[in-house]
């Protein structure tokens, strides 16, 4: 059976036009959002015309907060690629209607565009952290003072130990070679041996990683096996270097009461997070008004289109010639 047809199911600006022009020779059908506003709404619902359109299809490449609505609901689907990382909302949805996950193949998004981000991001709040910059800027743009708020004992990055939960990972691994480029000395925790990594020190053990870093970063997905890793005062094993701890996984990897203990009780020195237990982020919430605490709104990697459309591609080639595709859902490891 050759695959000419693609289905694109997503509200991320310019994909279906972008798939496009990387597949001059498929016939690419977006299906319209009936209930879509133009604005991006995690919580949009398809409804029975969208499911109607997609009957036919045999690939579908769009968002999981849509494609989980369609689970169980498309008789011909062999393939599904995520325009997301996460696969939360799938379990989300299989978990409220008591279904088994579906029998075909579904791919995320993933890999160095996602880890270049990612990277980005957490090279950005270190130095503004180290450098104390946010508080320069208050002080010269908002106040209108000129005064130096000058840090005498700033670590550069390469005199840094970078620990890296989930380090093994597609992304981790990205982001851990990007740090020893720079000088830092990286350490990664994962849930597996593994051999063959180019990382300073590699542990499926937190208390061999966590006393000994500056900043603690967690790109962890949430699975059974990392909801509730960093609770149960885990944190008190960074007391002695009192580390940032840098959040651009899922939240479910610790609970928020248990972040302002650790930095109430100064086992870290500050906390900066893009991900949350409960997403919006509650105005009730203590994170916001914790002096020690950044808030991001999950933005630390956004899915641009060139980039999650370049690994459709891929995958679509692989699935043509049926050689193993780049990041297959697990649903035994949960990602």
């Amino acid at each position: 059976m050759v695959y000419k047809t693609i289905h694109v199911l997503s509200q991320i600006p310019q994909l279906f036009e972008t798939t496009v022009k990387a597949l001059p020779n498929c016939q690419i059908i977006n299906i319209g959002l009936t209930e879509w506003s133009g604005k991006f709404d995690l919580n949009l619902n398809i409804g029975d015309q969208e499911i109607s359109d997609l009957q036919e299809a045999n690939i579908v490449f769009g968002d999981p907060n849509l494609l989980a609505q369609t689970l169980h609901k498309l008789p011909n689907v062999e393939w599904m690629q995520n325009t997301w990382a996460g696969i939360d909302w799938y379990v989300n949805w299989l978990s409220k209607s008591g279904q088994k996950p579906p029998q075909h193949l579904i791919t995320r998004f993933s890999g160095e565009s996602f880890g270049q981000s990612m990277f980005e991001y957490t090279i950005g709040h270190i130095i503004i952290n180290e450098r104390n910059f946010f508080k320069d800027y208050i002080n010269s743009k908002l106040n209108k003072k000129w005064e130096k708020n000058i840090v005498w004992d700033f670590k550069c990055i390469n005199e840094m130990t970078i620990c890296i939960l989930g380090g093994t990972g597609a992304i981790g691994t990205y982001m851990a070679n990007k740090f020893q480029t720079l000088g830092a000395r990286v350490l990664a925790y994962g849930r597996s041996q593994r051999t063959g990594l180019s990382i300073d020190k590699y542990s499926t053990k937190l208390d061999d990683v966590l006393p000994d870093c500056d900043y603690l970063i967690s790109v962890l997905p949430s699975t059974p096996q990392t909801t509730g890793l960093l609770n149960n005062d885990i944190l008190k094993l960074c007391a002695a270097k009192k580390p940032v701890f840098i959040n651009i996984g899922r939240g479910s990897v610790i609970a928020e009461s248990e972040i302002i203990k650790a930095l109430n009780n100064q086992w870290i020195s500050g906390a900066v997070l893009d991900v949350f237990e409960c997403e919006p982020l509650p105005d009730s919430s203590p994170l916001w008004s914790h002096p020690k605490v950044t808030i991001t709104p999950h933005n630390s990697a956004i899915t641009r289109p060139k980039d999650c459309v370049k690994v459709f591609v891929d995958n679509y080639q692989k699935f043509l010639s049926k050689q193993p595709m780049l990041y297959t859902i697990d649903w035994n490891r949960g990602y």
